[in-house]
């Protein structure tokens, strides 16, 4: 029987446990073991400083909760719980998602049914409403713009069932276990954003596939439009490493534009003591680009290899239960 791990990742996520959002995963998860599939639910929780730990052990007793004694970032989390679910678990697929993110019910079956089916497939993501705007199209994949820029699929033609996409949103998809083994799990110098563009370039690269699944729906609280300084500050940085990892003659485009921001910014304010909040995007862009280019002088001497998903650090996170069986 195959074996299928949900991993969230959560911090200060009491508002969304307390919301029910965890209830509909576990909903979904048990209309999946119906299918006969074997089932856990992996939750690593980066630190959080509210009721978080608490609400989970009370609640949720069958769920696998790691805690990481300091904020690991959402790469590196994710890349920990999938390698404890792999340890631990063996699983086939695995199921990524947020904590501000849940399922209809039928999501994960008609997800797991889709990836069985289509043996190339090494992601697959359901069609992501928001929530509570349920007409509104959150991501339906991924798409590029000239300048680099990785945008959310705002719509989608009703008259298929799939597509196939360059790459798409981590939010209650399903990646395959072999996939993972084939190509690492997430490039954690990008801490988060990009992190999912770059996984699909790089199952592409391995001759796979990505598709998004209109049939399988799930819900996002949280809005693009509502992004905070430190959240525009690795959008735009990763915009650049992404492409310098990934085409060379568009990062050779991007950069010149880059160089030329610093330029503009810094000549702007030669004559002041301090940035004022007036210039706060632009500031905080002028960062991302600086610490964008200090990264790649050192990317050019330092070879990486993402993290391989059996190489599990047994001893660096508490988890508070073990061999609890799922419901």
């Amino acid at each position: 029987m195959k074996h299928v791990s949900l991993i969230i990742l959560t911090f200060n996520s009491e508002k969304y446990i307390k919301a029910g959002f965890l209830d509909d995963y576990i909903k979904a998860l048990r209309r999946l073991k119906k299918s006969c599939y074997k089932i856990s639910f992996v939750i690593l929780d980066n630190n959080s400083s509210d009721s978080t730990i608490f609400l989970i052990n009370k609640k949720y007793p069958f769920v696998d909760l790691i805690y990481s004694f300091y904020n690991l970032g959402y790469c590196k989390g994710v890349n920990v719980a999938l390698q404890y679910a792999f340890f631990k678990y063996q699983s086939n697929f695995f199921i990524i998602s947020d904590d501000d993110a849940k399922p209809r019910e039928d999501c994960f079956v008609r997800l797991i049914k889709f990836m069985e089916t289509h043996p190339e497939a090494a992601f697959v993501q359901p069609l992501v409403r928001g929530w509570p705007d349920l007409d509104r199209i959150y991501s339906a994949g991924h798409e590029y713009i000239s300048d680099g820029r990785c945008l959310a699929t705002r719509n989608y033609d009703s008259s298929k069932s799939y597509i196939e996409i360059p790459s798409g949103s981590i939010l209650c998809s399903v990646i395959r276990s072999k996939a993972l083994k084939r190509i690492g799990l997430l490039d954690e110098r990008f801490y988060m954003y990009y992190e999912s563009s770059d996984l699909g370039f790089r199952f592409r690269r391995a001759g796979f596939k990505n598709y998004c699944l209109f049939s399988a729906v799930a819900y996002h609280e949280r809005t693009l439009d509502r992004n905070t300084p430190i959240q525009q500050f690795f959008i735009n940085r990763n915009r650049i490493l992404f492409w310098y990892k990934h085409d060379k003659k568009l990062f050779g485009d991007i950069l010149e534009q880059v160089k030329q921001e610093i330029k503009d910014f810094e000549e702007k304010h030669a004559q002041n003591n301090y940035v004022l909040i007036d210039d706060l995007d632009t500031f905080v862009k002028y960062l991302a680009n600086k610490d964008a280019l200090k990264l790649i002088k050192i990317f050019r001497y330092n070879k990486y290899k993402e993290p391989r998903l059996k190489d599990y650090g047994k001893f660096n996170q508490l988890v508070f239960y073990e061999k609890r069986k799922f419901l």
